[in-house]
């Protein structure tokens, strides 16, 4: 049996070979396969991740903010205080009354400080943040103007409220003429007690709007913050696929590299009868050729570790990219004062150019009509040059 087996293999070793050689053909397929699988997975899993990382940052630039406004409604309250010292004690009553409402109606809470992301990448996220900004500051603005009128108000009414009592006290051992002139100062000063307290309505008004506004904003960025959570859900469910396709990945490598080992045992086993049918050079090159994959194996790998680094070298530039596009914003606004000056400059020459245009075209007309006239009195047609001349002078 071992004899007929021998035959056999001496009298086909082209076609066992030409299995051998599809089987190892295969096997390199497989291996290429998987390997592009990994890196398709591991390219998915880099951007993921950078996504996250950008909407953490903007979930850090959200909490700047909340501690921005609570910094700026502790420091109004302390301006509210030091105005306030030294009154008398029913205008600070006043004060403090007309203030409680405000301070107690704060857009952001502790307890809306949790956690939130925002869907739809980083730079509309970012650029819903500057907005949230601008618009805290603009309303501590308002506040600070609030409590300094409202401050105003107050010592304005206990000047009145004096003025009046001095005013009862001269006016009952006074002359008429005195007593005209304390109503006078007491009506002046009544007048702009009421232009002060107007001014503190109405910018108690914007103030109201403002945080209208703001408790909008805040509720966006909640949504956006669930967003986020969502985003975070689905990323730990990538990574749990991912590490679930790599330990697949590994064990069709380890299964793969089995198969190979096992293949070259068996040509090694064959190796003498294929030495007979002359086959030895064939089998260098299929080695050269093994070797060969190992070599684009090592490859891959090493192109991967590259993209690797050209990612990172990518997220460093985004944050400088990112940086250069909050400068580009300012300058922006600059740029817009700028237009504006411009256009009201340019609309002002307008005007006057259209208002000396009539006149300027008058002129023209009657110089052309001097001329005619002047040529045709000195071309002998008299009567006529004397009358255009005439009109035109």
């Amino acid at each position: 049996m071992d004899a007929s087996n021998e035959a056999m293999q001496q009298q086909y070793p082209e076609a066992e070979e030409d299995n051998l050689k599809s089987a190892l053909n295969a096997k390199d397929n497989e291996i290429e396969n998987l390997l592009q699988s990994f890196k398709n997975t591991k390219t998915t899993f880099k951007r993921r991740i950078s996504e996250e990382r950008a909407k953490t940052r903007n979930r850090m630039s959200c909490a700047v903010v909340r501690t921005t406004l609570d910094e700026a409604e502790g420091k109004g309250t302390q301006m509210q205080m030091d105005a306030l010292e030294g009154d008398s004690e029913e205008a600070p009553r006043r004060t403090s009354q007309n203030c409680a409402q405000p301070r107690s109606q704060s857009v952001f809470t502790p307890s809306s400080s949790a956690q939130i992301p925002v869907s739809g990448g980083a730079l509309r996220s970012s650029r819903e943040t500057s907005q949230v900004s601008v618009a805290l500051a603009e309303a501590a603005e308002l506040r600070k103007k609030v409590w300094q009128l409202e401050a105003k108000s107050a010592k304005a009414e206990a000047r009145t409220e004096s003025m009046r009592v001095q005013a009862a006290a001269l006016m009952e051992g006074s002359s008429n003429k005195g007593k005209d002139g304390m109503a006078e100062q007491l009506a002046v000063l009544e007048a702009e007690t009421a232009l002060l307290r107007d001014e503190a309505e109405a910018h108690q008004k914007v103030v109201q709007a403002r945080k209208a506004e703001l408790a909008d904003r805040e509720l966006q960025v909640e949504m956006l913050y669930l967003e986020l959570e969502k985003a975070r859900a689905a990323l730990k469910e990538a990574r749990e696929e991912q590490l679930a396709e790599r330990s697949e990945c590994d064990a069709k490598l380890a299964c793969l590299a089995e198969e190979l080992s096992i293949a070259r045992i068996g040509m090694n086993r064959h190796r003498g009868t294929m030495a007979e049918a002359g086959v030895d050079e064939e089998l260098k090159q299929t080695k050269k050729a093994l070797q060969a994959t190992e070599e684009q194996l090592h490859v891959h790998l090493s192109e991967l570790e590259v993209q690797a680094a050209q990612v990172s070298y990518l997220k460093s530039e985004l944050a400088k990219s990112m940086a250069s596009l909050k400068d580009l914003q300012a300058a922006g606004s600059v740029r817009d004062e700028a237009r504006q000056r411009l256009n009201q400059s340019s609309d002002a020459q307008n005007s006057m150019l259209s208002e000396s245009e009539p006149k300027l075209a008058a002129a023209q007309v009657g110089h052309r009509r001097s001329e005619v006239g002047h040529w045709l009195a000195s071309d002998g047609r008299s009567e006529v040059g004397r009358r255009l001349a005439r009109e035109g002078g």
